[in-house]
């Protein structure tokens, strides 16, 4: 989903990549709707979504990790050097909408029940240009925690963090996998998703000096998988050594 970037995978990447050499993946990006249907077409082999969709028996999920949502927004802004934003202030704010967000809903729900909800001014399926507008003093955008930013733009908190949701790995029941698909699931289950959202956090925070991917493009860039690799899953060795790890 466009919500879930790739930053999150990159290490897994590598780390696939020193047991398949010749690894290959394609990234997409696609609201949850659109991934799902093409994971049952079979054009894509595995997908990263939120919490918040009804899935077709025929779709595997795994929970990765729970995130918080927090607001984005210029560092002119007046609200920009409050270490969180009160419920009440939120009917204030003047947002950026980011089209198919996952958690738009719950996020009205949780802090505009008794408010007409929150004023949207502009909408863009691309997060770059959410960020563009927001640094540009346009408005604020609700996004993930981990999401990757540009250095220009603060990052807040909501009172009580109300509004959290869960990233998800998907995939086709009873689909063979390729040798990587199959190493990328497991990988990606036992991973230790906790020290790298901390680790993201770090590389975005505004004294960074650390040059990565994730403040200088801040894209957000969606995360439909696919992989390719060699031959079957029982001719790597490499890979079977791995199907024994806690999964």
């Amino acid at each position: 989903m466009p919500s879930v970037s790739a930053a999150l995978i990159t290490e897994l990447l590598v780390e696939l990549a020193r047991i398949i050499p010749d690894l290959r993946v394609d990234l997409r990006e696609a609201d949850a709707n659109g991934l799902v249907a093409m994971l049952l077409d079979g054009e894509i082999n595995a997908a990263l979504v939120g919490d918040a969709m009804e899935l077709p028996e025929r779709i595997d999920r795994w929970r990765l990790f729970e995130e918080r949502c927090v607001l984005i927004l210029s560092r002119k802004h007046p609200m920009a050097r409050q270490t969180v934003i009160l419920l009440e202030d939120l009917h204030e704010l003047v947002f950026l909408e980011r089209v198919g967000c996952d958690v738009a809903d719950r996020f009205k729900r949780a802090c505009f029940a008794d408010h007409p909800g929150p004023k949207v001014v502009h909408r863009s399926d691309q997060e770059r240009h959410l960020q563009q507008m927001a640094f540009a003093g346009l408005g604020a955008i609700l996004a993930p925690e981990h999401a990757p930013r540009l250095p220009s733009l603060a990052t807040i908190g909501i009172e009580g963090d109300p509004v959290r949701r869960e990233v998800q790995l998907l995939a086709v029941a009873g689909r063979q996998y390729s040798p990587a698909l199959d190493a990328f699931i497991k990988v990606a289950r036992v991973r230790d998703w906790t020290s790298a959202l901390d680790k993201l956090r770090r590389a975005s925070a505004p004294d960074s000096n650390k040059d990565n991917v994730c403040t200088a493009d801040a894209q957000g860039a969606g995360s439909l998988i696919q992989i390719t690799g060699p031959g079957p899953a029982s001719s790597c060795p490499s890979l079977a050594r791995a199907s024994n790890r806690r999964c």
